[in-house]
């Protein structure tokens, strides 16, 4: 926590700190907008989806049989991330499990098949991994994938 005379302070003098946190805050403002859209037009299935495709793209780690998103989620955790059901969440994710698309390892789910994931999740949701505009992968910015 920053007292507000600081952060002013912070933001006047040093310009590429002020630049950071109006790239964040623009980021998090589109991901507010992203999220209204989605909860309009895209099925709990595509939200989980990408969901899990965010965590993987920030958290996963390479595993035999897959990649393991590397901190642990619930059920519980993830219907509230998305303002859903749990057992909506429930429901998505056995039907994964019996296409042989994800798994669970203890408290880490693993994703077995990537690509059939990304199939099941939209193309233009903005997600928890991204920053400024750009997708993050492997530490590196990326451009956003574009509906053609």
């Amino acid at each position: 926590c920053i007292p507000k005379a600081e952060f002013s302070l912070l933001l006047d003098e040093h310009p590429r700190f002020a630049r950071n946190v109006l790239m964040d805050a623009s980021a998090r403002f589109i991901i507010a907008t992203q999220h209204e859209r989605a909860l309009a037009f895209s099925s709990v299935a595509e939200r989980l989806a990408y969901l899990f495709l965010s965590y993987v793209r920030l958290h996963g780690l390479p595993v035999e049989g897959g990649t393991m998103i590397h901190v642990p989620l619930s059920q519980d955790s993830l219907a509230l991330d998305l303002g859903i059901a749990r057992k909506s969440v429930s429901r998505a994710i056995a039907e994964w499990q019996a296409e042989g698309i994800l798994r669970k390892r203890g408290t880490r789910y693993v994703v077995t098949n990537l690509e059939a994931l990304a199939a099941k999740a939209p193309p233009d949701i903005v997600g928890l991994d991204w920053v400024s505009g750009g997708r993050l992968a492997d530490g590196l910015r990326v451009e956003p994938r574009r509906k053609h």
